[in-house]
């Protein structure tokens, strides 16, 4: 087991230093490259992508105040004013469109030559992993809930 978990750990490290790159290489952080991959043409809600990305309000908003001004994202204005809904600029979708791409290339370099069963097998792995450590993340809310009303 402390060789997965030093895999994992080697892993994480290494997905921290592409995000380094690509965020230099956009001259975008890399929360806000984060946020940029999450949006679409269509509208959102800030509760929308705080429920999807689990960050609180004013984080969020910081991040779509940067992308905003960097004319990425667009602040839609709709009947109900007291809420605020965003979408991508033109801009913003050809920059999402440029993550994308380099995204699938670094894919490809790094599982372009296995076969479709072990990329099939890698993602199951992967995503029971992640259904593993949610799990987690939810046992940890719910000790620290119920020790805070004692």
């Amino acid at each position: 087991m402390e060789a997965l978990t030093a895999v994992l750990v080697d892993l994480a490290q290494q997905i921290r230093l592409v995000e380094q790159q690509l965020s230099e290489q956009l001259d975008l952080p890399i929360s806000q490259m984060r946020l940029l991959l999450t949006l679409s043409e269509q509208t959102v809600s800030l509760a929308q992508l705080k429920t999807t990305l689990v960050l609180d309000n004013s984080t969020l908003s910081r991040q779509l105040a940067g992308l905003t001004s960097k004319g990425l994202v667009a602040v839609v204005t709709q009947a109900d004013k007291r809420q605020r809904f965003y979408q991508l600029s033109p801009t913003g979708l050809q920059v999402q469109t440029k993550i994308e791409q380099q995204l699938r290339d670094l894919q490809e370099f790094l599982i372009g030559n296995w076969d479709q069963e072990e990329k099939r097998l890698l993602t199951t792995l992967l995503n029971r992993l992640l259904r593993s450590t949610a799990k987690l993340h939810l046992q940890e809310s719910h000790k620290t809930s119920s020790t805070q009303g004692d």
